[in-house]
């Protein structure tokens, strides 16, 4: 049984090539890259979590503060 894939392959040159055309049509002046394309990625994710972890952490600590008195 041959095995499919879910995406289709795209080569680094194809996503570079698009996020060129994407750069281009948004005005954007560096030159967009997958890899710095990955890296905003993971970056807004990681701030995004690190923000609810803090939040959680404020939230607990609050509520045991106010559960203990």
């Amino acid at each position: 049984m041959p095995k499919e894939n879910l995406f289709s392959y795209v080569s680094n040159q194809e996503m570079n090539r698009s996020l060129k055309l994407v750069g281009e049509i948004c005005d954007i002046k560096c030159k967009p890259t997958f890899h710095s394309a990955r890296y905003t990625f993971v970056t807004t994710v990681t701030l995004l979590c690190l923000r609810s972890t803090i939040h959680a952490a404020i939230s607990f600590s609050i509520s045991s503060f106010f559960m203990s008195c």
